[in-house]
């Protein structure tokens, strides 16, 4: 999560790529016929967008910001199936989780739409809705 927030407020998305789904685990979860073009062209690209409109949202203080929390609730992770959202493997899947951050005095929360447990650890997929 530090790394999405130092991401987000320097709105430098590589520097949040190891909190995004890596291409690896995408490629052995989904059944398309090339997984990592669409990790790339797709996911990827999102993600890198998605992170300049957070920045865009923090202000001119962005750089400012530093993690105060952040919130997955596992009770409401759903185990999804092969043959459900075009995946060839099993995975833990939880939506509206969030990231809490202040810049200053000033509090604030993100929102992330969708992350993805692989191998004990959750990482973002979507971070403003979906495509």
């Amino acid at each position: 999560m530090r790394a999405l927030l130092r991401a987000i407020a320097t709105g430098n998305p590589k520097l949040g790529y190891t909190s995004f789904f890596p291409v690896g685990a995408y490629v052995q979860t989904k059944e398309y016929g090339d997984a990592a073009v669409d990790w790339h062209v797709r996911l990827l690209a999102e993600f890198d967008k998605d992170v300049a409109t957070y920045h865009a949202g923090l202000g001119p203080r962005a750089a400012a910001a530093r993690l105060t929390g952040y919130s997955v609730d596992d009770s409401q992770a759903v185990w999804v199936l092969p043959g459900l959202e075009f995946n060839k493997g099993p995975y833990w899947r939880v939506y509206y989780s969030t990231l809490t951050y202040a810049i200053g005095r000033q509090l604030g929360t993100i929102s992330i739409t969708t992350m993805i447990s692989w191998r004990g650890q959750w990482y973002v997929v979507h971070l403003i809705g979906f495509n």
